[in-house]
């Protein structure tokens, strides 16, 4: 029996080179630097829309509630979620509740029909001083109307608003609605 001696394609078998391979994680590295920014933004837009998205469907379920029991039911920011806040600071969370009395403000004996907790803390969610709002038996929110501002750290630039009709109608919008400016985060 006689041995061969190892051919070179035994020898060199496929595969990288050290070279090639820091090549190439260089290259993935600078795709992943230049692409975080990109993400971080698109999940600052995800997490906007999904509190603006959320706060509009409360509206929604406060009308239709005020419409089908035929009661005023009132939405307002509240820090403790039992009473409605001094403030018109809504990213501590707010309460929906049956106003049998209408005072505008939550009483032990009244309904609360649904409850949000605090928003993420890079938030901040404000309105005028019209608050709490309140929807009528007819589903008009007449005397409550106006603009409920969501910010983020990004600014005025990237804020959003929840504009309220007194009829009760519901929109949203990237600039003050009565005078097309730039939304305040102030």
């Amino acid at each position: 029996m006689r041995l061969h001696p190892p051919s070179l394609s035994a020898i060199h078998s496929p595969g990288f080179t050290l070279i090639e391979m820091l090549t190439v994680l260089s290259i993935v590295a600078i795709l992943a630097v230049a692409g975080i920014p990109a993400l971080h933004n698109f999940l600052m837009d995800m997490r906007m829309a999904t509190r603006v998205n959320e706060f509009v469907s409360h509206l929604h379920l406060a009308r239709s509630a005020a419409i089908h029991r035929q009661q005023r039911i009132a939405l307002c920011p509240s820090n403790d979620q039992l009473n409605c806040a001094t403030t018109p600071q809504w990213e501590h969370g707010w309460i929906i509740f049956v106003d049998t009395n209408g005072n505008r403000i939550h009483d032990p004996n009244e309904d609360i029909l649904r409850v949000q907790n605090k928003q993420h803390p890079s938030s901040t969610i404000k309105s005028g001083s019209h608050f709490p709002i309140v929807f009528q038996p007819k589903g008009t929110s007449g005397g409550t109307n106006g603009t409920i501002t969501f910010c983020d750290t990004r600014g005025a630039s990237k804020a959003r608003a929840v504009v309220l009709s007194n009829g009760g109608r519901v929109r949203m919008a990237s600039r003050q609605p009565s005078t097309g400016q730039a939304l305040s985060c102030v």
